[in-house]
């Protein structure tokens, strides 16, 4: 076994603080790039091995565990990139300008699909069905990259908000929507439980069906708090963020 590898076997936490930061770095060349398919690629690369890295040694927990901290790392890397380099980072995100400008007219006139149920339920019900079947057909990887298509589009809008407004503090509180959060976190548990159900068939293992029923249920519990959340504070949260952030483009 590679020395290095080994290594980490035994520190998990450290294997996952480190890809954390190769993440980091990572995702600054991409964004610093100007190039959207050079980001795609850098910032799917890090969760893919990661999530592998643990999958292969049946430590799937550590696998949740460890692509919740990146996609979280992901997101304040990106939108910090935005912030310091946005004319670079808007050439590098895919949907990213076009995203912001939706999301910015939602602001300034309450229109628009962020806070309408009958309209942002059949878009997360439609990335849910995408994100299954992609992760599905790839053992999680197209799944990832789904994800990091949309971090990368929230937290290019973040930054872009962040950059604009006079009141720095409170729009680094408003700018990401808490939500979201829970919308990350529900569709990592779903593409690892996907990519460790594939993992054991293709291995000739008996899924742990009971251990992947729980895992699909937070997943959907955390989906469903999204969704909830979204419905309830999207009104008020547009309110607040309205009076907190000029936009100025």
């Amino acid at each position: 076994m590679n020395t290095k590898i080994a290594f980490l076997d035994g520190r998990p936490a450290l294997a996952c603080a480190l890809a954390c930061l190769v993440a980091c770095a990572l995702s600054f060349a991409g964004a610093a790039s100007g190039n959207p398919w050079l980001l795609v690629l850098l910032n799917t690369s890090v969760p893919v091995a990661l999530m592998f890295h643990f999958l292969h040694r049946g430590r799937v927990k550590w696998a949740a565990g460890a692509l919740l901290a990146w996609v979280y790392t992901l997101g304040a890397c990106m939108v910090l990139w935005t912030a310091l380099m946005p004319e670079k980072a808007e050439a590098a995100v895919f949907h990213g300008a076009e995203y912001r400008d939706e999301m910015s007219r939602w602001i300034e006139t309450g229109v628009g699909a962020e806070g309408s149920p009958s309209q942002f339920l059949p878009q997360h019900l439609l990335h849910l069905a995408v994100f299954a079947a992609a992760s599905i057909v790839s053992a999680g990887v197209l799944g990832l990259l789904m994800g990091v298509l949309l971090v990368d589009a929230m937290a290019f809008y973040a930054g872009s908000i962040i950059l604009a407004a006079q009141n720095k503090p409170l729009a680094i509180l408003a700018a990401w929507h808490p939500w979201s959060l829970f919308r990350m976190a529900g569709f990592i548990l779903l593409g690892v439980s996907i990519a460790s159900f594939v993992h054991q068939r293709a291995r000739g293992g008996k899924p742990d069906w009971r251990e992947h029923g729980g895992r699909l249920a937070w997943a959907a519990g955390l989906l469903l708090c999204d969704i909830l959340m979204k419905s309830a504070l999207a009104p008020a949260w547009r309110a607040g963020e309205r009076h907190a952030v000029e936009i100025v483009y």
